[in-house]
């Protein structure tokens, strides 16, 4: 794919010779979404910090924190808007 399509591409433009390529390791999951991995972290976090005592406990914090998102609509409304901020900003960039 890079060889047949991104290189050629790259190669028109105009400061293809000055250009620093960086490829950066494989996305955390090809079928997570941003709006997946902002809550991930967040869910981590929130679970925890309450020390899980066992694989039980574990089960039992995710289903509870998991289930207070559904309280936490402001949340879930600043992860859209996040993710719609930083597409903007790809946009604006040109990229």
């Amino acid at each position: 794919m890079l060889k047949d399509h991104i290189i050629p591409q790259l190669e028109e433009h105009s400061a293809f010779q000055i250009m620093i390529w960086q490829q950066d390791d494989a996305p955390l999951h090809c079928d997570l979404t941003p709006y997946d991995l902002s809550l991930w972290g967040i869910m981590k976090y929130r679970v925890y910090a309450q020390s899980p005592r066992d694989a039980n406990h574990l089960k039992s914090l995710i289903k509870q924190k998991i289930t207070s998102l559904n309280d936490n609509i402001e949340l879930c409304q600043t992860i859209c808007q996040s993710v719609a901020d930083r597409c903007q900003m790809c946009i604006n960039a040109g990229g």
